[in-house]
């Protein structure tokens, strides 16, 4: 595995550049429009109490702790990071299949859980119709790992579908757990969600744009959570803007997000920002003052070669991580 902290990091392997992976829509068509009927981010209900593999959490609408915790019963934990699912359901099976073979205490999802075909500018699914559907059965294959997946939303969800999935899905496996504006305080490890994309002409209507307040509250949640002392696991769809490949797009250049960027070079420590969204950006990461980011990219071939399943492994609060074959 290769090493993650505030001191060294070291890229995965090297990937071809392409076009930028979340394609590009029509902006006159496209652009975020706000929908009345739901909310931005929206919360669980009540609060929920949820047990799965050996641990339990209390979801309170807020933020998730977990109660009791079986992660570090053999002293590390695994966690399986994958990004931009985009309704490839036959390569989340198998996606999921290589995480059951690593002992992996949860998942993490970075977003575009499906396609939605007025995003993407070549799709690569161009029959899809069925969003809700499709954002299900692309995440189910993770939630039958029967681990707690941690899931947040990227430039394709549309605020409506995004939230139905979830709540069929959690009726089914009620150990996935929405994290859009959420932390998650976990043993020996901590989970910031920043759900959403920064820039309006590439979010889907009705979708998840990110205002001021979301960077605010995720920096105070990283503030917050710091004197735990544990990794931080900061959760994005988006990669921060940087000067290596993890956000380059050929044609456009540097496209990462500068707030996010802000965050990652604030006084904090140990943070690691977990993103998808560049396609081509897949396996290379970037070292930043308060840590290190890593593109997990997408599970997808597409501007990706040979698709991307990442595990990230904590033990001794160090960090390590690979991809999966």
């Amino acid at each position: 595995m290769n090493p993650v902290n505030k001191y060294i990091i070291a890229p995965l392997i090297a990937l071809t550049l392409a076009f930028s992976g979340c394609g590009k829509e029509d902006q006159k068509d496209h652009m975020i429009t706000k929908d009345n009927s739901v909310s931005v981010l929206e919360k669980t209900a009540k609060p929920r109490d949820v047990s799965v593999n050996g641990s339990d959490y209390l979801d309170s609408g807020s933020d998730i702790i977990q109660k009791k915790s079986s992660f570090l019963d053999d002293n590390e934990i695994n966690i399986g990071l994958v990004s931009d699912l985009e309704g490839a359901v036959e390569n989340a099976k198998v996606s999921a299949k290589k995480l059951s073979k690593q002992n992996i205490d949860a998942v993490i999802i970075a977003g575009d859980c499906y396609e939605n075909e007025k995003i993407r500018r070549n799709p690569v699914y161009p029959n899809s119709t069925d969003n809700l559907k499709e954002m299900i059965e692309s995440i189910r294959p993770y939630a039958e790992l029967n681990v707690p997946v941690f899931i947040i939303a990227g430039n394709h969800e549309m605020q409506s579908v995004y939230n139905d999935a979830i709540k069929e899905l959690q009726e089914e496996y009620p150990y996935i757990f929405d994290i859009n504006e959420k932390s998650v305080d976990l043993e020996g490890v901590n989970i910031i969600g920043m759900g959403g994309y920064n820039d309006p002409r590439f979010t889907a209507r009705y979708g998840f744009l990110l205002e001021n307040k979301d960077y605010k509250r995720a920096e105070e949640d990283l503030d917050e959570l710091q004197s735990q002392k544990e990794i931080m696991i900061f959760v994005t769809h988006g990669p921060p803007r940087s000067d290596t490949r993890i956000d380059y797009v050929r044609g456009a250049g540097h496209v990462g997000d500068k707030k996010t960027a802000e965050i990652m070079n604030s006084d904090l420590e140990d943070v690691v920002n977990v993103h998808g969204h560049i396609h081509e950006g897949g396996g290379a990461s970037d070292k930043y003052k308060a840590g290190a980011a890593i593109n997990v990219a997408s599970i997808i071939s597409y501007m990706n070669k040979g698709s991307q399943t990442t595990l990230i492994n904590i033990k001794d609060n160090k960090v390590q991580y690979k991809k999966v074959d």
